[in-house]
């Protein structure tokens, strides 16, 4: 599952009569553990996503020469 994120800044809501942005892709990961024992210090701690049920964390990207915002997400809310 790849999941395709807009920004909104401060506002709660999208601006409808504002242009459409490009903020950072999310990916869907087996487990988020196994990735911060591979990728250490280059994710976010894990936290608690938005959707139920679902945990989230941020690549570093730019440690990694990335340019776009990257996020990991699993479906373990309950580790």
């Amino acid at each position: 599952i790849v999941e395709v994120v807009s920004g909104y800044g401060a506002a709660p809501t999208p601006d409808q009569d504002g242009p459409a942005i490009w903020f950072g892709l999310v990916v869907d990961v087996a487990d988020l553990d196994e990735l911060a024992l591979v990728l250490g210090d280059g994710l976010s701690r894990i936290r608690p996503a938005v959707q139920a049920g679902r945990r989230i964390a941020t690549l570093r990207h730019r440690d990694f020469g990335i340019g776009t915002a990257l996020a990991a997400m699993d479906s373990h809310a309950d580790k």
